[in-house]
């Protein structure tokens, strides 16, 4: 007669995997709420901005001479620039890049060029800056008074096309498209 004995006290492997990757979740979770989060993420945050990572792109389209990509408005943050943002020339010029050449001359001051660049890169944050050779301005001061996508009925006084925001023409009651 063969007897069988029964083992009462067996743990599979991955049942210990699975209890060691729970006590390791669970010390992350308690240094996260003591120590705070940048204890384990903090170190994303050396990676460089982007306005320094448009600087070393507009280092490439001034020595490639391409024009339209230096001059070209993007959105970072809260701010529309290119590449003759006062703190990207410093950063070229630093990086002994020359921006003076006439290929790389930028209409920057060109009301309509700015005007364009706040109604499709920040068409509802009238507060987005925008760097000029006067100085620092916002796109309200670009905006007011456009038209910018908001349609809506004939009979709606003033007519949906005064707004330009999205926020004024929705509660004005027209369509922000």
């Amino acid at each position: 007669m063969v007897i069988v004995r029964e083992r009462k006290g067996d743990v599979t492997i991955s049942t210990v995997i699975l209890i060691v990757l729970g006590l390791a979740v669970l010390v992350m979770l308690i240094v996260g709420f003591t120590k705070g989060w940048d204890f384990f993420f903090g170190a994303f945050d050396n990676a460089p901005s982007e306005l320094q990572t448009l600087a070393k792109a507009c280092a490439l389209y001034a020595q490639g001479t391409l024009r339209i990509d230096f001059c070209s408005y993007k959105l970072i943050g809260d701010e529309i620039v290119n590449c003759r943002h006062p703190t990207i020339i410093d950063s070229l010029k630093n990086d002994g890049v020359n921006t003076e050449i006439n290929s790389l001359r930028c209409d920057m001051d060109n009301f309509s060029f700015r005007q364009s660049a706040c109604q499709t890169l920040a068409p509802a944050k009238p507060e987005t800056k925008i760097t000029t050779s006067d100085g620092e301005k916002t796109c309200a001061d670009y905006l007011s008074g456009t038209t910018v996508r908001c349609t809506g009925p004939v009979v709606i006084s003033p007519a949906c096309s005064t707004y330009n925001t999205d926020f004024a023409c929705r509660t004005a009651g027209c369509t922000w498209t």
